[in-house]
């Protein structure tokens, strides 16, 4: 797998601007649900390429989170599983393929709930590829207010999939193999893959968002979204596809699109970010894009 570059381009009253995602992020598919982090690449660099190193090796397909404390944390990136001989499920231990890594603490970034941070030993600069997401605010484990005056890193934050999250860090534990805190039912992440990325841009008044392309498999497409209130947003915010005939454009600069054929999208409108996602739906024999209505919402 490799990493997709994205770059979309806005005409906002007549004024173009491009913007490319600095932020990666990265789905977890998990027996539990799905859960979709946003890793903050500008914050910490080097703890941000060393996970989507290991996502982008399938590394971390078909382990476990083999550590949940409720009210703590849930960690994995340690364990695979496997099946031996008919449905015996068999655990093995992960060797990383990387070298340790500088703990990025410094960064500012704060252990809150939802985010996710990098598991280590007492060693501060020896983490490799196990993380772990926090469950509750860990404060203590911040830089400032640790132990060990070096804390641990954190490098994203939940995007989508808190209550999977939650549901996790209630599942029953015990010490199975030697190991404390180990589910009892195994909870697997079955693929980690890294997907394409909400980008925000900044609205303005005028409530237009001309999106240049979208290239899925060397066909460009465009479209237009448009502000339209509707009874059930009392702010009266919310975008639709503008109806339009014409869905192919040719330019130089467009947004890479996966096999999945969703483009993830975010504006900002005076400071209130709103999240949708376009799916791929043919039209007759026009290829076009349409909103995906449940994902119409206010980001967090």
């Amino acid at each position: 797998m490799f990493k997709r570059v994205l770059v979309l381009c806005l005409i906002l009253l007549g004024i173009s601007g491009c913007a490319m995602a600095e932020d990666v992020y990265v789905k977890l598919e998990t027996n539990k649900g799905n859960i979709t982090l946003q890793l903050f690449k500008d914050k910490a660099p080097i703890t941000v390429d060393n996970f989507v190193q290991y996502v982008n090796a399938g590394f971390y397909d078909n382990t476990i989170f083999h550590r949940v404390i409720k009210g703590f944390m849930n960690q994995g990136g340690y364990i695979g599983v496997g099946q031996t001989s008919g449905s015996q499920i068999a655990l093995t231990l992960k060797t990383p393929f990387g070298a340790s890594i500088i703990n990025e603490s410094t960064n500012g970034l704060s252990n809150l709930a939802y985010t996710i941070a990098m598991a280590r030993t007492d060693e501060p600069n020896s983490a490799t590829s196990q993380f772990f997401i926090n469950a509750v605010d860990n404060l203590f484990l911040d830089k400032k207010n640790a132990k060990d005056g070096v804390g641990y890193a954190v490098f994203g934050k939940v995007a989508e999939g808190k209550s999977v999250v939650d549901a996790i860090n209630v599942v029953p534990t015990a010490t199975i193999s030697g190991l404390a805190d180990m589910p009892m039912s195994l909870v697997i992440i079955t693929k980690a893959r890294v997907v394409n990325s909400p980008v925000c841009f900044n609205i303005d008044d005028a409530l237009t968002m001309a999106v240049s392309c979208a290239q899925y498999q060397g066909v460009q497409y465009g479209f237009i979204l448009n502000r339209t209130p509707v009874s059930s947003d009392p702010k009266g915010y919310y975008w639709k596809i503008n109806p339009s005939s014409e869905y192919t454009v040719q330019r130089d600069d467009c947004m890479l699109v996966g096999d999945d054929l969703k483009m993830n999208l975010c504006a900002d409108y005076h400071g209130t970010p709103f999240e949708f996602v376009l799916n791929y739906t043919p039209i007759g024999k026009d290829p076009a894009w349409k909103a995906d209505l449940g994902t119409f919402k206010q980001r967090n």
